[in-house]
């Protein structure tokens, strides 16, 4: 199976309320996003929030969501 394979199967075991798939999931690219949102980040904003903190609020409402 391929990346893409098993990416497209996590993403809909994750769709479908599959919560460690979504973790997988999500843990798989938290260093690629880690990457974005630090590219992102104002610097006016940077002394206030951080990476860190977008990542678990975003790894948060995730979760929540998906038990909805």
């Amino acid at each position: 199976m391929s990346t893409n394979q098993a990416n497209e199967a996590l993403i809909a075991k994750a769709v479908g309320g599959d919560g460690p798939a979504l973790e997988v999931l999500l843990l798989s690219h938290s260093p690629r996003l880690s990457r974005h949102i630090s590219e992102k980040l104002p610097a006016s904003l940077q002394s206030t929030v951080g990476v860190d903190d977008i990542l678990q609020q975003t790894f948060t409402e995730s979760f929540a969501t998906s038990r909805d």
